[in-house]
């Protein structure tokens, strides 16, 4: 007599995470799936337990080739995906779908970071003009503009119906703006005597600023003034990363060619350092926090480079995944895959550190560079390239891993079967791949198991 059942196996050691879908939204509206902004969101995690990316198979959807360099973090909202070119000074509208256009906004300087918000994408021009833009994500028509202090500015953050954003100049001083995200009317200003070069972080009512001078201060957003500054040794910070109560930054010491990463506990009317780590290169950019890891790349005037992973509780090393490829940008992650910019194209690995796949997107011995993270999603990495060949390039793949199910060891209450009779069977499963799956095994008359079969893969995480 010969009976078949089935055993379920979920992955080992992977959190549960909700499957990413695109909604099909062409208007600006963000949902959980999408990635506006650079490093996500407002509190610059870099980090989104929804937009996915691939984890194998990795293909190249398609590449848009304008007369740009992106000089922008590609923001994807829906089935669009916008992103800034420096050589013909232009802000794109490209379809997700198929790398077609839906619209271009003309400028005479050029812009760096993007954000989507509620319908309206926010940017910054450098250059004589200085102006803060709010175009219609749909139409990419002007809704408003407003004058900043000086010509350098950073990525806007809008969160709570406000932009937020921070403007400097060549002689150490800096202004921080905050304009109502719907009129363009200005609310605050904050002015510091120190350069503020990398994108400002909102959470919980506070905005943070990692300053040159070594300062990470924090702003209230409702009125501009400052309710705190703490000095972290080693040189000008890289952008804030707000993770709970925490806030994760990396700096430069130029002189040594090393880089610290800094977790500062922000639950207080203060900012207290937590722990810190000193790496043996510089670090790209600030961490990336995912199951319970801190990750941020190294890189320095060697031949290998690395990815490091901290314990995000006390900062202890937990491992270095070094590499040969130029690493280029800070990291983002999407689920439990951590995604990396090079001088050739994006690098995936896992939360333990394995590499998951690497795609080279070089044209013959042109190299194309990414200065500025990938963004995520739908199974989806969106590259903003340095060269005049793509300017954006889409890589898919399986979002989802193959399951790897193993048999260790099982129990029946009784090993001689009649007919009619019912036994009960109990078996462990092992999975060490990265999805859930089912593995059907045939009961024989004399209770032992045999032919295993995987019949069976889902989205469980």
């Amino acid at each position: 007599m010969l009976l078949g059942f089935s055993v379920v196996g979920a992955p080992v050691g992977v959190a549960d995470v909700a499957t990413a879908g695109n909604t099909g939204n062409t208007g600006g509206t963000v949902s959980n799936d999408d990635w506006p902004t650079f490093r996500h969101g407002p509190t610059r995690s870099g980090y989104s337990q929804n937009a996915l990316p691939p984890v194998e198979n990795v293909t190249e959807a398609w590449a848009f080739q304008g007369d740009d360099r992106a000089t922008s973090t590609p923001a994807v909202v829906g089935d669009t995906v916008y992103f800034a070119g420096s050589e013909e000074n232009q802000v794109y509208a490209i379809r997700a779908s198929d790398g077609t256009v839906r619209w271009t906004f003309v400028l005479d300087y050029s812009v760096a970071d993007i954000a989507v918000d509620d319908g309206t994408v926010y940017f910054v021009e450098g250059g004589q003009d200085d102006l803060l833009y709010a175009v219609n994500a749909t139409t990419g028509e002007k809704e408003w503009d407003a004058t900043l202090a000086y010509d350098t500015a950073v990525a806007p953050t809008v969160a709570n119906g406000t932009v937020y954003v921070g403007t400097t100049d060549t002689y150490s001083s800096s202004t921080t703006y905050a304009f109502d995200a719907e009129t363009g009317t200005e609310r605050w200003t904050y002015q510091e005597s120190a350069n503020l070069e990398t994108a400002l972080a909102f959470a919980d009512g506070t905005v943070y600023a990692g300053y040159k001078d070594g300062y990470l201060r924090a702003i209230d957003a409702e009125n501009g003034t400052l309710d705190w500054s703490e000095r972290l040794p080693g040189g000008a910070l890289t952008a804030p990363s707000v993770v709970g109560d925490r806030i994760y930054v990396s700096s430069n010491n130029q002189s040594a060619s090393e880089g610290s990463v800094y977790a500062v506990d922000v639950a207080g009317n203060s900012g207290t350092v937590e722990w810190n780590y000193t790496a043996s290169l510089d670090a790209l950019g600030s961490p990336v926090v995912v199951d319970g890891t801190a990750v941020f790349p190294i890189s320095g005037p060697t031949t290998t480079e690395g990815i490091v992973r901290l314990r995000a509780s006390d900062g202890s090393h937990l491992r270095t995944t070094w590499t040969t490829r130029d690493l280029s940008t800070a990291a983002v992650a999407g689920g439990d895959t951590v995604v990396v910019g090079t001088n050739r194209g994006p690098l995936a690995v896992d939360t333990a550190g394995n590499v998951r796949w690497f795609r080279n997107l070089s044209v013959g011995s042109d190299r194309p560079y990414m200065y500025d993270p990938p963004s995520v999603g739908d199974g989806a990495v969106y590259a903003g390239l340095g060269h005049n060949d793509d300017s954006l390039v889409k890589l898919t793949g399986n979002v989802v891993g193959t399951p790897n199910l193993t048999l260790v060891n099982y129990t029946v209450s009784d090993t001689n079967v009649t007919v009619g009779e019912t036994i009960v069977v109990n078996a462990t499963v092992r999975n060490t791949g990265e999805a859930g799956g089912n593995l059907s095994v045939e009961l024989h008359r004399d209770g032992t198991l045999s032919s295993e079969k995987l019949v069976w893969a889902a989205h469980t995480r």
